[in-house]
């Protein structure tokens, strides 16, 4: 299992715009890698029922925002995708989910957030047909120690599937996650990214399975977490890290713990080359930046780049 496909664009859309991509088919993959066994890989923000609140979404009619209305829309666009394995971001309705899912093939794992006023979480299915299961690794971020500038218990969660591809016996973690929304504390987002690669990392070299990452990490392409995914020293010039706290939380990360996963990059990398009909892999962090997709995340007021498969280079 050498060749990872993943979805073109992870289809967070949480205004639920008529579509998103238009230029791209709707069963289009990015490829990676090549290889003779592929596994393809989806990552998908459905918008919490507990979050759909009209004052929110102004554009939006109260039965469009409706759960009832939503869902069977949700469960379609997941079935279009083929994919080998789904994570899903903001469920807070999970039994409804795996049923679904299970009629779909899929067997499926969810993790709640540890803060009791937000009943999601992160579900990770997939397809028995291709992967069997070998072990379930969850990961509760408000285990990593405040700072005295910064409060970090935001109740964000990650849960990480140890998986083996039937058709060759390898095997791989996949892990999914919904990292900090609030643009205002990136120092936050930094801080629960280097808790959740070093907790990655510990998996990884029990298990000696390279990581898949997937899911809504609320950064931009170039922020400073997607530096650290990248094994890069944070830049504390970049828009977002706005004060001398912010650049000092950055700094303590770093110089405490650095980059535990070092090899780690987007599939987002080869976007541009992909939709031209190569596979090119970017080398370089600023050549990545470009080449991700114009967005993941569509609203009518603004589009985004938040959402992300990442991969092992040296081991995909």
């Amino acid at each position: 299992m050498n060749k990872v496909m993943s979805r073109i664009a992870s289809i967070s859309n949480r205004s639920f715009s008529h579509s998103i991509m238009k230029d791209i088919p709707s069963t289009s993959f990015i490829n990676i890698s090549k290889a003779s066994a592929p596994i393809s890989i989806m990552t998908y923000n459905t918008l919490a029922a507990c979050y759909t609140d009209v004052s929110q979404f102004p554009r939006t009619t109260p039965e469009q925002l409706s759960f009832e209305v939503r869902f069977p829309r949700i469960i379609k666009e997941i079935a279009s995708y083929p994919a080998d394995v789904i994570c899903l971001q903001e469920v807070d309705k999970y039994e409804l989910y795996r049923g679904e899912l299970e009629k779909l093939g899929y067997a499926c794992h969810w993790k709640q957030k540890t803060r009791k006023e937000n009943p999601d979480g992160v579900l990770v299915a997939y397809m028995k047909t291709k992967l069997e299961l070998m072990g379930v690794h969850e990961m509760e971020f408000d285990k990593v120690a405040d700072l005295p500038e910064c409060d970090l218990k935001r109740g964000t969660v990650a849960l990480g599937l140890h998986l083996r591809h039937l058709p060759t016996k390898r095997e791989l973690l996949c892990v999914n996650t919904h990292i900090f929304w609030n643009h205002k504390f990136n120092q936050i987002k930094y801080a629960q990214m280097s808790y959740l690669l070093r907790e990655i990392s510990a998996i990884v070299d029990r298990i000696c399975a390279p990581a898949l990452i997937c899911g809504d990490l609320n950064v931009w392409p170039d922020s400073n977490v997607i530096r650290l995914l990248y094994g890069l020293e944070p830049k504390l010039t970049y828009s977002d890290i706005t004060t001398e706290e912010h650049k000092k939380i950055l700094k303590y990360f770093w110089e405490s713990y650095g980059a535990p996963l070092k090899n780690m990059r987007s599939a987002y990398d080869a976007y541009q080359d992909a939709m031209k009909g190569k596979e090119i892999v970017a080398q370089e962090y600023e050549r990545a930046v470009k080449g991700h997709p114009e967005y993941t995340c569509l609203t009518f007021d603004e589009y985004e780049t938040l959402d992300y498969i990442l991969y092992d280079k040296q081991r995909y």
